[in-house]
């Protein structure tokens, strides 16, 4: 590409781009005041079927260029592969694009039909260009017919067949010419469409369609467009361009079944009628045709302008001379400029206020301006052109009846200006009637006013149009029945006013309509239907909440509202008064949000994300449990998440009601730990590993079947396992994470059937309960000792050798010992284990004295033996007839087998019968008489307990007691037994006193507290009065305390 530099003088710089995206075809080239703009058609190759990939457009950096920079960048946009060609928009005149313009691009679209303009802004050319591109903006152009085929462009035949060209409809046609005139930006284009569709045995006729489109950099708009083809000649491949006073010049190629391709040019001035392009004048007129294909006419035709005069047009086209031939093209080049370009027009002068209608009661004070400085306006009343002989405009004109204003301004220097008109007519103000049409269910007085004085009502009540020729208004009158009045206000030399009409109805009322569904709050959107039941009911409506009327939407489909609005209704019908107006409020909440993956438990991390079914929406989530608002986190992407997690989420939506919090529960759980090897049956010793995937975990393990806990075993490394056993293993993990599920793995130790080699002892009691020791091999852990019938106890599987067992009971004699593996396998040891019953006996029993026994006790024993356990005493009072008694204690025999015991609380003097239990045996009877006993005649008792100060006696601080005391031996004495209950003390035991000659005794409790309770009771050689009197209690009242006996 060679690009000039600043200086004619210096040379070209040459530049090439390569894009490896797809072969640049097609290309087209525009000036702009910061860069070079080019667009490409994209093909998939440079071969006839290579795909098209639609228009590239690009800008290059124009300065570094002009420069001679090795280092130009360029910046390009693909666009979409449904269009054909873009334009770029190409600098004519000396004006630049304001600051800060963007570069423009253009495109036709026949689907639409439109033209897309795009923008790129921000141009910043360097090591990392970069610019702002937008678009497309559609601008909706006049409808597109179709071609049917390439007949549209016919040129006369060459022997029997038909030459037709290629129209080329899909595309802008070069150039799209920019200019700036300071007050706005205009761009010209255009392109090629069929006027009268093609058959195949008729040819068709094709025109050009052309644009003005302002302000095409900021918000574009179709100034002016038109369709030029002034005959049945197809014109075609044109190019357009503007000069510096807005003069517009296109130029195109022309044929038709008897017209050779040919060029020519037509034109249009500023003060032309908009839409419109004049007369045209032939440049070059063919004298041959195109023959051959493909029938492609060149379309390399451009109209630009003189830079210098910015008048002068230039076009360029080609054409054919005879003979006919392939492609064998001639180039026309011609010049032309308008009228008065060079010199400028004055103005056009302007109306104040603009031409119109007015009321004939408002008077209008017009006035005429114009923007050429020292223009002199002249102007006319009566609708003819004014001439500077015409009135000089000095002061504003009333205008009271229709008038039409011509003005041209005249100023030296200046063309004059176009004449400009402006029509103002006067119309009556339509007549008010009273009262406002409506149903009514009584008579009704009629008035009709108008606000022109001088105008005369006009009216009829059959629901014709009135006319001068209807009824004049003169007073009012009564309606009392469904009329259709219509009046009308004239006045001579004035437009007539437009009818005022209104029904006054007398009906019932129309139904009220109903809405289906209800009015309430839905999620999404709810369709609405509208029913009345009232026949033949046109219901209107509206969804702002404003009150319908007859000239509201009429209800003809139901509703779909996806906003929340408000809902009002009436209808009406022939021959009712409307209904009354039904409201409903829907209010449209937005979905809630859903979550993927769903909620559940899952091992940690996971990634959560969540969306909604609401275009955007936008979604505000909280992680801590709490409800989300507004004001929460806006949710932008995947959540992650490493322990356990309530999400809750809304989604906010314009026009609805923010959703229900969605709520899901993430529970972080850890992975259920792995055994290695895995669980199964081997024939030899594993050592077994467990791991777990989560990290950050413990493993807690059993061995033992049982479920596993945090306070288990801690695994630190592989695990022994020599038998058959069960583990089970659970993953503690961190905060926030739960703990795993618990994992099992059962592996079998096939070791093979154990032997038993001996036992050790061979013999024990029929109780059982002895320590054995079983020797062999391939003992098990698990496994059961059996002699005879029975299981032994406390089985210890010491090593695959040795089991330590403790015999069970058992019937005497000679049993097989049995040992079993956990497996099932076992091994029996014929007459192992031989069973005996031990032996006990009761030989005596006596009283208890101080030496021997407690008091008031009968103390009893005999020997055991064959056995190792304790002996339980079983006794009966045979004097009361009482019944067997177990005493609590059992006695242990001594190494010689001797054993004692007591039998509590008895009377010595009592006959007692016992016997012994020892190891499932029992003692034969042994009988205790009593009567006759030494012990028998002993009794005691206590009198009364005072303080010593009222004895008059006894130590100081102490308490005298007195009682009796007879039948013990010579020198028995009597002790006293004594507690403060005040004080909560324990059994204390006195000095000893003895009975005189007639048993009288008294003694002493030292160091009292008058004001405590005391118990008392004393002991005399066997006997005691705490059980045969019981225990005295000494009142702590400082008197006396006499002891019931």
């Amino acid at each position: 590409m060679p690009i000039p530099t600043n200086s004619r003088a210096e040379p070209y710089n040459v530049y090439a781009f390569q894009y490896t995206d797809g072969f640049n075809d097609y290309p087209k080239l525009g000036i702009w005041n910061n860069a070079y703009l080019v667009t490409y058609s994209m093909q998939s190759s440079d071969q006839p079927d290579a795909l098209l990939l639609g228009p590239k457009i690009c800008a290059w950096d124009g300065a570094a260029m002009r420069a001679g920079s090795p280092n130009v960048t360029q910046i390009c946009a693909q666009l979409s592969s449904s269009l054909s060609v873009a334009l770029p928009a190409d600098l004519d005149g000396s004006l630049p694009p304001p600051a800060g313009s963007p570069a423009i691009f253009a495109s036709l679209s026949r689907a639409d039909p439109a033209i897309y303009i795009w923008h790129l802004s921000d141009l910043s050319f360097g090591p990392a260009p970069t610019a702002t591109f937008s678009g497309p903006i559609m601008l909706p152009i006049a409808p597109l017919i179709g071609c049917n085929a390439i007949y549209c462009v016919q040129q006369p035949t060459s022997g029997a067949l038909p030459n037709p060209l290629e129209p080329l409809e899909d595309r802008l046609m070069y150039r799209l010419a920019y200019r700036n005139f300071g007050d706005h930006q205009a761009i010209v284009v255009n392109h090629s469409v069929p006027v009268i569709p093609a058959t195949p045995l008729v040819a068709g006729t094709e025109g050009v369609r052309w644009y003005e489109i302002r302000d095409p950099g900021g918000s574009p708009l179709i100034y002016q467009q038109g369709t030029y083809n002034p005959d049945s000649t197809s014109r075609f491949y044109a190019s357009a361009a503007m000069d510096h006073n807005g003069n517009i010049a296109v130029g195109y190629s022309v044929t038709s079944p008897t017209v050779y391709p040919g060029v020519r040019i037509t034109g249009r001035a500023p003060g032309d009628p908009l839409n419109l392009l004049g007369d045209e004048l032939s440049i070059q007129e063919g004298t041959g045709i195109q023959i051959g294909s493909p029938p492609r006419w060149g379309d390399y035709s451009s109209m630009s302008v003189d830079p210098v005069d910015d008048c002068t047009f230039y076009y360029t086209d080609q054409f054919i001379l005879s003979p006919d031939g392939i492609k064998n093209w001639r180039t026309v080049i011609t010049s032309f400029r308008f009228n008065g370009c060079g010199t400028p027009t004055a103005a056009t002068p302007v109306f104040t206020p603009a031409p119109g209608t007015y009321s004939s009661t408002s008077p209008q004070s017009v006035t005429i301006t114009d923007s050429t400085s020292g223009a002199v306006i002249h102007y006319t009343l009566d609708g003819s052109t004014p001439t500077a002989a015409s009135p000089v405009f000095s002061s504003a004109l009333s205008i009271s009846t229709p008038t039409t204003i011509k003005a041209i301004a005249i100023a030296s220097g200046f063309n004059d200006s176009a004449v400009a008109g402006a029509t103002y007519n006067f119309q009556v103000p339509a007549p008010v009637i009273n009262p406002a049409p409506g149903n009514y269910s009584t008579p009704q007085t009629v008035t009709i006013t108008d606000a022109d004085p001088a105008a005369t009502i006009y009216y009829t009540l059959d629901g014709s149009t009135p006319t001068t020729a209807s009824t004049i208004y003169v007073g009012s009158f009564i309606v009392n029945s469904t009329t259709t009045m219509k009046s009308i206000a004239a006045r001579s030399g004035f437009i007539t006013s437009s009818v005022t009409s209104v029904l006054y109805n007398f009906p019932g009322m129309a139904a009220t309509p109903v809405f289906n569904p209800a009015s309430g709050t839905y999620i999404g959107s709810v369709t609405v239907s509208i029913t009345d039941s009232t026949s033949g009911a046109v219901i209107h409506y509206t969804l702002d909440g404003s009150t319908p009327t007859a000239a509201s939407p009429v209800y003809s489909a139901p509703i779909v509202v996806s906003t929340t609005l408000t809902l009002k209704a009436f209808a009406t019908a022939s021959g009712f008064m409307n209904s009354l107006v039904n409201s409903g409020t829907y209010t449209i909440q937005s979905p809630a949000p859903t979550f993927t993956p769903a909620a559940g438990t899952y091992n940690p991390p996971i990634s959560v994300t969540l969306s909604d079914s609401v275009s955007g929406a936008s979604i505000r989530y909280t992680l801590d449990g709490s409800t989300p608002t507004a004001a929460s986190p806006l949710y932008t992407g995947p959540i992650n998440l490493a322990a356990t997690t309530t999400i809750k989420a809304i989604a906010i939506a314009g026009g609805m009601n923010n959703s229900t919090v969605a709520s899901a529960l993430y529970t972080m759980q850890a992975a259920t730990p792995t055994f290695a090897p895995p669980p199964g049956t081997y024939g030899s010793n594993q050592s077994v590993s467990i791991s777990d995937s989560t990290s950050g975990v413990t493993i807690r393990y059993t061995v033992d079947g049982s479920t596993p806990t945090a306070s288990s075993t801690l695994y630190s490394g592989p695990i022994s396992v020599i038998n058959t056993t069960t583990i089970k293993a659970i993953a503690i993990a961190p905060a926030g994470v739960n703990n795993s599920a618990v994992a099992s793995g059962s592996y079998s130790i096939n070791h093979g059937p154990p032997t038993i080699t001996g036992i050790t002892p061979t013999t024990g009691t029929m109780a059982g309960g002895t320590a054995i020791t079983v020797t062999g091999t391939n003992f098990v852990s698990g496994a059961t000792v059996k002699l005879g019938s029975n299981l032994a106890t406390g089985v210890n599987v010491v090593s695959s050798t040795q089991i330590n067992a403790v015999s069970p009971a058992g019937p005497v004699g000679t049993v097989n010992l049995v040992v079993t593996n956990p497996d099932g396998q076992s091994a029996a040891l014929v007459n192992a284990y031989a069973y005996f019953q031990p032996l006990v006996f009761t030989s005596w029993a006596k009283p208890s004295s101080a030496s021997w026994g407690p008091p008031n006790t009968l103390t009893t024993g005999g020997t055991a033996f064959r056995g190792n356990g304790t002996v339980q005493l079983v006794w009966r009072d045979v004097t009361l007839n009482g019944a067997w008694n177990t005493v609590a204690t059992q006695a242990t025999p001594d190494g010689s087998g001797n054993w004692w015991n007591t039998v509590p609380s008895s009377n010595y003097c009592h006959t007692f019968t016992m016997y012994a239990n020892y190891l499932g045996v029992s003692s034969d009877p042994f009988t205790y008489v009593g009567v006759g006993s030494a012990y028998c005649n002993e009794t005691a008792y206590i009198s009364w307990i005072q303080p010593q100060g009222s004895a008059g006696f006894g130590p100081p601080g102490s308490l005298v007691l007195a009682g009796n005391a007879t039948g013990a031996p010579a020198g028995s004495g009597v002790v006293v037994w004594w507690s403060d209950i005040t004080a909560g003390s324990g059994w204390n035991m006195g000095a000893s006193t003895f009975p005189d000659a007639s048993g009288f005794w008294t003694s002493s409790i030292p160091n009292v507290i008058y004001s405590h309770q005391y118990s008392v009771y004393v002991v005399y050689d066997a006997f005691s009065t705490q059980a045969s009197q019981g225990v005295c209690t000494y009142a702590g009242n400082g008197s006396i305390t006499y002891c019931p006996r």
